[in-house]
């Protein structure tokens, strides 16, 4: 059976197990999901690679931020335990305005870029011809043409919630830079759940 990589988006499976309220008592199991992944394309899940960032810590953490990122350690301790590769970006706090009011917003930074380095070694550092990809991201179209240019065969995951422009939309020129695509299932998700 040949090899496969699984690179997941954090940011995405947690967009998609909100919407299919696995995100509380019910939550996925990252690496049964990435083994399951594998298994439905007749392929050996042989490395995992999660992308995500810490929660953001202000200069003098509060209570609430010193609490989340516990468990966000947590977290990432029992990934690694299954010898899921964590590629960790920032989260950048930004103050925008709102109808006049400043608001809070978070956003990620190097997660992109982490995940472009890894997709462009697995042929040549893991020895892995086939990635498949948890993903809605259009900026990895470049990425996904220069892998494939490698000889690297990529199979894009994604999810859609049959509604017409909303953030779970597939976006035409990523599904069609990839080998093939596959929907991301209910019955998948819930195949690779955990309670806790």
């Amino acid at each position: 059976m040949e090899y496969a990589a699984i690179l997941i988006e954090a940011h995405y499976l947690d967009l998609i197990s909100k919407e299919l309220g696995l995100n509380g008592d019910k939550r996925i199991n990252i690496n049964d999901l990435a083994v399951n992944m594998a298994k439905e394309n007749n392929l050996w899940c042989k490395e995992i690679f999660f992308y995500t960032c810490p929660p953001f810590q202000s200069s003098k953490p509060t209570a609430d931020e010193s609490s989340r990122k516990a468990k966000y350690d947590k977290f990432k301790d029992r990934l690694q335990k299954m010898n899921i590769t964590v590629r960790e970006g920032r989260l950048q706090k930004l103050k925008i305005f709102n109808n006049g009011k400043p608001e809070e917003k978070f956003t990620e930074k190097g997660v992109d870029t982490l995940f472009t380095i890894d997709l462009l070694k697995l042929k040549e550092k893991y020895g892995i011809k086939t990635a498949i990809l948890l993903t809605c991201d259009t900026d990895f179209v470049p990425v996904i043409k220069a892998a494939k240019e490698e000889g690297t065969r990529v199979i894009l995951y994604y999810y859609t919630d049959n509604k017409n422009k909303t953030r779970f939309s597939l976006s035409y020129y990523l599904a069609n830079v990839c080998d093939s695509k596959v929907l991301l299932t209910e019955q998948l998700l819930k195949a690779s759940t955990f309670s806790g």
